[in-house]
């Protein structure tokens, strides 16, 4: 049980693209590729789904080897497990900070409440810590966590459509779990 809003602010942070693409966002590989190729930092352009497959089965070395792995389970799990049960895993195993992996060890350790209690504003800081959460937490509070919270905060405001999209994953699951089995 993970508020909608803490599934919003990660979505908005990390992958906004989430329901539109099969595990892997070729457009943002494009971009990263076309950005490196201008002389600017390489960038990861990894979606959810291939964070999750990182996470849960590959090593984190930076090759191209592994990337190709990577994407190829992104694929595989997009379509064996589908759009909700990736963004479940991947909330429950993500790390918010050191040592604190998953939004309800995140909730309580930073907020000392329920991950399913998260108001807007902790969840965008939850968010904020997912890309460097040895460094910048809710508990380090540092600039960029900082920036980045208002970041994703802002962008909140801005995707009903997404909680429309989350809305009807959450109301299909409690159909089929009411259904006699």
């Amino acid at each position: 049980e993970i508020s909608v809003e803490l599934q919003v602010a990660v979505l908005v942070g990390e992958d906004l693209g989430f329901f539109s693409h099969s595990g892997i966002d070729p457009r943002a590989v494009w971009e990263a590729v076309q950005q490196w190729r201008r002389g600017g930092r390489l960038r990861g352009a990894s979606t959810i789904t291939q964070q999750l497959a990182r996470t849960l089965f590959l090593s984190s070395d930076r090759t191209v080897t592994r990337k190709v792995k990577e994407a190829r389970l992104a694929f595989w799990l997009d379509r064996r497990l589908g759009k909700h049960r990736v963004l479940e895993l991947y909330l429950n195993v993500v790390e918010f900070g050191a040592g604190v992996y998953g939004a309800e060890a995140a909730a309580r350790h930073y907020y000392g409440c329920d991950a399913r209690r998260l108001d807007g504003l902790q969840a965008a800081g939850l968010a904020a810590a997912v890309p460097s959460p040895a460094l910048d937490t809710p508990a380090t509070r540092s600039r960029r966590w900082e920036a980045r919270t208002r970041i994703i905060s802002g962008r909140m405001t801005r995707v009903q459509w997404l909680r429309d999209v989350l809305a009807s994953v959450d109301s299909s699951r409690l159909v089929k779990s009411r259904e006699p089995h």
